[in-house]
């Protein structure tokens, strides 16, 4: 999705395509989670960027990496037996309280229901 933006110009005639290098996105999500380096790999000013993401994804790029950072959350409360501190940690939320509220506000469940409620559901 992130892989080509395009926009009008400013003039109406012509068309600029932004190709973001999804990896490399990938790669500055995963380091440090910000907005600066989202931007730095897309060759784009801060205020283009975000309008694209705005355009094609219906959100900002700070809301961008904060669902793809619950979404990573999810996967490590799935797939691993890590506690909730060490997945705020490793998706980068600044405190295991602040993960736990932004969990449960977006999922309706703790972190720690969550990852029971899969544990129960679970194939054996």
């Amino acid at each position: 999705m992130l892989e080509s933006l395009v926009s009008a110009s400013d003039k109406g005639a012509d068309c600029e395509v932004f190709t973001f290098d999804v990896a490399r996105i990938q790669r500055a999500r995963a380091a440090l989670w910000a907005e600066p380096e989202i931007v730095a790999v897309t060759d784009a000013s801060r205020r283009v960027v975000e309008m694209r993401f705005r355009e094609t994804l219906q959100c900002g790029i700070h809301e961008e990496l904060n669902r793809l950072r619950m979404e990573d959350a999810k996967h490590l409360l799935l797939e691993h037996q890590l506690s909730a501190t060490a997945i705020a940690q490793a998706c980068g939320f600044s405190s295991v309280h602040y993960f736990s509220a932004a969990f449960k506000r977006d999922f309706g469940i703790s972190p720690r229901q969550f990852q029971k409620e899969a544990a129960r559901t679970a194939p054996d």
